[in-house]
């Protein structure tokens, strides 16, 4: 079963690189979190940045997304003005 991205152990990220992972390897072996709804979230070229940049941690981060599942059009973010 495939591991979920964001709980990737800086080791783990270290080695991957080190072995010279593409983006289609890691998606063999990782999913996005179940939360998110971006689409093709694991490309490292159009995927989520937050994401595949190691700066989401949990589901909070990403609770304004509108990628997220839950995500409430009635919230205004910073763009929307």
């Amino acid at each position: 079963m495939a591991e979920y991205f964001h709980q990737m152990t800086t080791e783990k990220r270290s080695q991957i690189e080190t072995a010279g992972w593409t983006w289609g390897d890691v998606k063999e072996h990782f999913v996005p979190p179940a939360w998110c709804q971006y689409p093709d979230a694991l490309n490292g070229v159009g995927g989520c940045w937050s994401l595949i940049g190691g700066i989401v941690t949990g589901e909070d981060f990403c609770k304004t997304c509108d990628c997220h599942r839950d995500f409430d059009t009635s919230v205004k973010g910073d763009s929307d003005e």
